[in-house]
């Protein structure tokens, strides 16, 4: 389905997002510049996440996800699954930068693709059926001021 335009740069992050966890599962392809080995997707990975990564999710939790428990109230327990989302995946991240291994790449590889999915195919999707375009202006301003967007 075609995103509503105050959607679009967020699922803009979320493209770059899935090819960061292709690129940490295990036994996927080579991506053209990007690295294939263990190290260098280890370095990938930290510096993906603190720019761009990390950035996004704070975006989600302090802007998009307050403004959804405000105007969506049956979406509260999906967000707060979300949320959940966000603190297994800086845990796994934290765990990888302290263990450098490969299980704990393609278990965040694996997190992270479902988790966008899930904010892509269902959030998104609801949030679209629900808004009404009051309510896009609103959450584009909150967007806007947050500067993150």
């Amino acid at each position: 389905m075609k995103r509503h335009p105050v959607l679009i740069p967020l699922s803009r992050h979320h493209h770059d997002h899935l090819v960061l966890a292709q690129l940490l599962k295990h036994g996927s392809p080579p991506y053209r510049g990007l690295p294939d080995d263990l190290n260098g997707k280890i370095d990938y990975l930290a510096n993906h996440f603190r720019e761009s990564l990390l950035p996004h999710m704070i975006l989600e939790e302090q802007v998009l996800y307050p403004f959804i428990k405000e105007k969506v109230f049956f979406l509260d327990e999906l967000v707060e699954d979300l949320e959940r989302e966000h603190q297994e995946m800086t845990f796994i991240f934290n765990e990888i930068i302290a263990n450098r291994d490969w299980k704990d790449l393609d278990r965040l590889g694996t997190l992270l693709e479902i988790h966008i999915r899930k904010e892509e195919r269902v959030l998104f999707q609801k949030l679209q059926d629900e808004l009404q375009v009051q309510d896009w202006s609103v959450l584009e301003a909150k967007l806007k001021q947050s500067g993150k967007n």
